[in-house]
């Protein structure tokens, strides 16, 4: 193999490490933060008030978002939250669909933050749902860091 080949594919192998460390390094405080809420904040069922996906525009581009009204119980006292954004994106059909998952008049499971009861977290009993962001950006970041190693193999040879 030439000499600029093995440069070129080692430069190559050095992006493909750094993006894939990035990803990865991304990915834990992601996942730690999760955690933390699944270890930390008690859960309880609440009643979904209202159920809507609303039209919005971000940045110019047209989007859909879902947006709920829930309320608890919380010790003694009724908490009411909205939760907006649970779920949001270009393809109306996509949003609708999540927020066809807690409809008005059904029960959801919530986790509240402990220090401020108006804080919720849905999904939390869906670990695949729950944890997408971060198992994808790991998952990236592992092919990528082995995508580098392989690269590396093929310059060194």
């Amino acid at each position: 193999m030439q000499q600029s080949s093995r440069a070129t594919i080692s430069v190559a192998a050095v992006a493909c490490l750094l993006f894939g460390l990035a990803s990865i390094a991304l990915a834990i405080p992601f996942f730690l933060k999760q955690y933390s809420v699944v270890r930390d904040w008690p859960s309880t069922m609440a009643s979904v008030r209202a159920s809507e996906v609303l039209e919005t525009t971000v940045s110019g581009t047209k989007m859909w978002v879902t947006r709920f009204e829930l309320s608890y119980e919380v010790g003694d006292k009724i908490q009411l939250t909205t939760v907006n954004a649970y779920r949001r994106g270009n393809d109306y059909e996509i949003v609708k669909d999540a927020a066809a998952r807690f409809p008005a008049g059904s029960q959801a499971l919530i986790r509240y933050n402990p220090n401020n009861p108006a804080e919720v977290r849905l999904d939390t009993d869906h670990p695949r749902r729950y944890y997408q962001l971060p198992i994808a950006l790991g998952v990236t970041g592992a092919v990528f860091a082995a995508f580098a190693f392989v690269l590396f193999f093929v310059a060194r040879n």
